[in-house]
């Protein structure tokens, strides 16, 4: 992904939201620059490391949440938008495995 994020993620760990927030930079950066399949990638990232550390119902793993589904649905990437809520984060992480 970056080399700067494996290393942070290596230090911190996935779920630390540091890790979190330099996923959702990163995504946010990809989506001004028009990659959205690297925005995706760094926010779907980001929202499953959020939902995890900070919870689901925090402001930040919502914000987050919405951004990632509005990249989606430029991608037109169904692939988890029919799932639960709660049920997202665990199917993304079966996605990149």
């Amino acid at each position: 992904m970056n080399q700067a994020i494996d290393t942070l993620e290596f230090c911190l760990g996935f779920d630390h939201p540091e890790t979190g927030e330099s996923y959702a930079r990163m995504g946010l950066a990809c989506q001004e620059a028009g990659n959205y399949k690297g925005a995706s990638l760094g926010l779907r990232r980001a929202f499953c490391v959020f939902f995890k550390s900070l919870g689901p119902n925090d402001s930040v793993t919502l914000g987050v949440h919405q951004q990632m589904v509005q990249v989606d649905e430029n991608l037109d990437r169904a692939d988890i938008s029919h799932l639960p809520y709660q049920e997202q984060p665990q199917a993304i992480l079966d996605i990149e495995k």
